[in-house]
């Protein structure tokens, strides 16, 4: 490709019979290459509609007068396969209610037994005759409960029992104690006896008929009446070594999917925001995150803007496992079944990769309008993020939400202690909420769960939180998260909690570790979040003059720039670790555009050769320490048309040099490189090979990374004992957080772990972290010779979760450093990593 293929999308009503499909494999290309894009775009003033729906025409009377009539229209085998379910109707564009008894109705009871999947059901009134009822299998027990929407399938009814489908009831039952037993029956859907009041429909599958009682206006012999019918609208999708990218939808209208998932025996096992707990027996792995109309994994670049999604099945749009850099952004979002955007995943394999492309990460969502989500399932959120790193959450409108507005990771703290999170340095910055927990409670404006280190919260307000929880919510195992600049209101509510934090529940279900500052909140509410490890303070109480909160102007400034189309305010993101470094080149084309001007954090600036100079050109910088290097951005000044052929090496030492990165087989725009593994460097050099003639030349060389590796890590450790060879000393400095020692089974306290740093080093701090159920107590001290020990840190008095220690005195002098847990109350002593930190 030499420019963007566009594909021109004209005015009209495309009917996607079946999933458009995009990939990137050995043998399809649906890709830009070049680092061009192939768009799928509206054209000039046109309005394409991606479509999934099946229309019914024909109908006539069924039975009833006037209001009460219901009407009937045989399903023509043309259009519809005999197989053929829906769970969504639309009438002129409006959501109709599947047939649904009266609301929380009495006579229903069930027993709290795992093993007996039943309930009696009431037999008089609305229910009288039910065992007599036809098409049993096809209804449904919807049972509310606080943040939960269960479904469950009958499969028969006999007398006043209801046998449920064993499977949908097992993966409910399993869930932490949330099953119908403590919930009740909400109410009994989908049943023809049940179709009695106007807006509501009843398939009879075995008859292949739709049966539908009008609301006021609707003349059926003119209106559009539409199933969802499409299962999926696009799905993208590459692999982890050829990820499909530079694709864009923009400017497209997507709606009538069909998601019918909760009819295939396992109903709706609800957890939280559009996730199901299915084929349980693995509580971590059993979660299943429901599947969305559009949808994108392992893809890079990807862009959906300027769309309108509408009436949609279940979640609108997807980036799951392995998408990066690839944006939604100022689309339009009503009348959704489920989630208004999921972002990455909620699985173990998603919370800690074996394959770093899995990673969904660098990701924004940002300037959408959402509204009216959850139509079919109350518990989804506008935006649900799973485990992502890196992603920007910006400028978002959010309102009228059965739910949570915004919901970041997963997982409720227990899969922090399988390995090091994923979820890291994401950015919620600048939305507008309110108008939420409108049907469910247990929620939040912004609510969270899991270690996020380096995630904050900015900008944002937050108002109307109809039920409760609260308006900021750091829920289970929520950590390293600040909140600052956000404004909470009281209008439209009765709600008091503006920020809290769950530290009640102990060991890693508890909040911890995170910060609260500088925010604005009307007066009369309240706070939970100052307990534990968690920091709440300088947040500013506006009081209330004249009917109207007297916002300072900060607060103002907040409320004025949030939602669509508002600016930033507070300066947030990651800061490369080559910015402001020395940095050297091949040659300069004058002082102007002189190396540093590639290194100096403005996209303004830039590198260039000298006149006339021939390739190979190079530019290289010195991060003035040794990093563990993530990801490399290069941002290079090309002309249209044209690509370069590159190549990136690193140095530990600026003379032995390893490939990074090659790209010297084709011509394309330099972007984004990452590692293939862990590299350790100082310096780090790009070579143009071939540029086409255009010369070097560089905007930003932005190298991103971590801190140097710790002093400890690969050197020789000792322990006091250890419980086998694959929990040996060694583990805990192999810089992997997903391997430990262990101590000896049934060795009593103390028990200790030693490292020998090989030679006398400056020691500045000591990360340590165990494999823990409760804090316990335990010494951490330092040697010159093996033999003569001082005390680095003491938590003897007092049961604590081993952390980072910093050296008294700023640094000390040590080869040698040892932890001692004095008292681990019955753990035992267990650490993944033993981190030595210094120079």
């Amino acid at each position: 490709m030499t420019g963007d293929i566009v594909v021109k999308l004209e005015t009209g009503t495309y009917l996607v019979g079946s999933t458009f499909q995009l990939a990137e494999s050995g043998t399809i290309h649906d890709s830009g290459t070049n680092g061009f894009t192939i768009r799928y775009e509206a054209d000039a003033g046109a309005t394409p509609l991606f479509s999934g729906e099946r229309s019914i025409t024909n109908f006539t009377v069924s039975s009833g007068t006037g209001t009460s009539t219901i009407y009937q229209a045989s399903l023509p085998s043309a259009d519809f396969p005999s197989n053929f379910n829906s769970r969504d109707l639309y009438v002129n564009g409006v959501r109709a209610i599947r047939a649904r008894s009266s609301i929380n109705p009495a006579g229903f009871s069930v027993g709290d037994d795992i093993n007996t999947p039943a309930w009696t059901v009431a037999t008089t009134g609305e229910f009288t005759g039910i065992a007599s009822w036809s098409n049993q299998s096809d209804m449904e027990i919807v049972s509310q409960h606080s943040w939960k929407l269960n479904r469950y399938e009958i499969s028969s009814i006999s007398g006043s029992t209801a046998t449920m489908a064993t499977a949908g009831w097992t993966d409910a039952f399993t869930q932490a104690g949330y099953h119908p037993d403590n919930s009740g029956v909400s109410w009994v859907e989908n049943a023809k006896a049940f179709l009695d009041a106007p807006g509501e429909w009843y398939l009879d599958r075995t008859a292949h008929t739709l049966y539908y009682m009008p609301r006021a206006g609707e003349n059926l012999s003119t209106a559009n009446v539409d199933f969802g019918g499409t299962p999926e609208l696009v799905d993208g999708a590459g692999s982890s070594a050829t990820p499909l990218h530079n694709v864009t939808f923009d400017g497209i209208t997507f709606e009538y999917d069909s998601w019918i998932g909760p009819n295939d025996g396992s109903g709706y096992a609800d957890f939280q925001s559009g996730a199901i707990y299915h084929a349980p027996g693995d509580w971590a792995n059993a979660n299943y995150e429901t599947p969305a109309g559009v949808s994108f994994e392992y893809a890079a670049y990807v862009t959906v803007k300027n769309c309108t999604f509408s009436h949609m099945s279940n979640a609108a749009v997807s980036f799951g496992a392995g998408v990066k850099d690839s944006r939604i952004d100022s689309n339009a979002f009503s009348d959704i079944g489920g989630n208004g955007i999921d972002l990455g995943g909620i699985t173990v394999a998603d919370h800690t990769p074996t394959d770093a492309a899995a990673i969904t990460r660098n990701d924004t969502v940002s300037n959408n309008t959402i509204t009216t989500v959850g139509a079919a399932y109350y518990d989804n959120s506008a935006i649900a993020v799973g485990y992502t790193q890196a992603a920007d959450i910006a400028h978002n409108t959010l309102h009228n939400l059965p739910y949570t507005g915004i919901t970041l990771g997963w997982g409720w703290g227990y899969e922090d202690t399988l390995g090091a999170p994923i979820p890291k340095n994401n950015l919620v910055r600048g939305n507008q909420i309110y108008d939420f927990n409108k049907a469910l409670n247990d929620g939040g404006g912004i609510y969270t769960l899991g270690d996020q280190p380096g995630t904050m919260v900015v900008d944002n307000y937050i108002y109307g939180d109809v039920l409760q929880y609260s308006n900021l919510y750091r829920d289970n195992g929520s950590g390293f998260i600040t909140d600052t600049n956000n404004v909470v209101s009281k209008v439209g509510t009765s709600m008091n909690t503006w920020y809290f934090t769950n530290v009640g529940s102990g060991g890693y279900w508890n909040a911890h570790d995170n910060v609260s500052q500088g925010n604005y909140f009307s007066a009369g509410m309240t706070n939970s979040g100052a307990s534990g490890q968690n920091t709440v303070g300088s947040n500013t109480s506006v009081a209330m003059s004249g009917g109207v909160y007297q916002w300072p102007t900060g607060a103002l400034n907040v409320i004025d720039q949030s939602g669509v189309g508002g600016a930033n305010i507070t300066p947030v993101g990651e800061v490369p670790l080559s910015q402001g470094k020395a940095a050297t080149a091949s040659s300069m084309y004058s002082s102007t555009y002189d190396a540093s001007k590639a290194v100096d954090g403005d996209s303004t600036t830039r590198w260039a050769q000298a006149s006339g100079a021939a390739d190979p050109s190079w530019l290289q910088v010195d991060l003035g320490a040794t990093y563990s290097i993530t990801r490399i951005n290069t941002a290079a000044y090309m002309m249209s048309g044209h690509g370069m052929k590159y190549k990136i090496e690193s140095s530990t030492d600026g003379t032995t040099w390893a490939d990074y990165a090659t790209h010297t087989a084709q011509y394309t725009a330099p972007a984004e490189d990452m590692p293939a593994g862990q590299v350790l460097a100082r310096y780090v050099r790009i070579t143009f090979i071939d540029t086409q003639h255009q010369g070097g030349s560089i905007y930003q060389f932005d190298v991103y990374g971590t801190s140097p590796p710790p002093l400890s890590q690969g050197k020789t450790a000792t322990a006091s004992s250890i419980y086998s060879s694959t929990y040996d000393a060694s583990k805990a400095v192999d810089g992997d957080t997903t391997t430990r020692w262990a101590q000896a089974s049934g060795a009593a306290d103390p028990s200790w772990l030693e490292v020998d740093l090989g030679a006398n080093h400056s020691v500045t701090s000591i990360t340590t972290l165990a494999y823990l159920t409760n804090p316990v107590r335990y010494k951490i001290e330092y040697s010159t010779d093996n033999s003569s020990w001082t005390s680095f840190a003491d938590h003897q008095g007092t049961d604590t979760t081993p952390g980072t220690d910093a050296a008294p005195g700023g640094s000390v002098t040590a080869r040698y450093l040892r932890i001692t847990l004095t008292n681990t109350h019955s753990q035992g002593g267990s650490i993944y990593e033993f981190d030595v930190n210094g120079t």
